[in-house]
């Protein structure tokens, strides 16, 4: 499917969604994702520790 960047409504579409894909706030805010994920997932490998799940 192709989409024409000659109509108005498709152009403004596409760059929002630019915009919004490299905004500094996305980045930021799946980085500090990660490093929460990262560190118990860390936590929870260490030789050791006792694993507890919770839902």
């Amino acid at each position: 499917m192709t989409y024409s960047m000659n109509d108005d409504d498709t152009r403004r579409k596409v760059l929002w969604m630019l915009k919004r894909l490299s905004s500094y706030s996305l980045w930021k805010r799946k980085r500090d994702a990660w490093a929460i994920f990262a560190d118990a997932y860390e936590n929870a490998v260490k030789p050791g520790q006792k694993v507890i799940l919770t839902h």
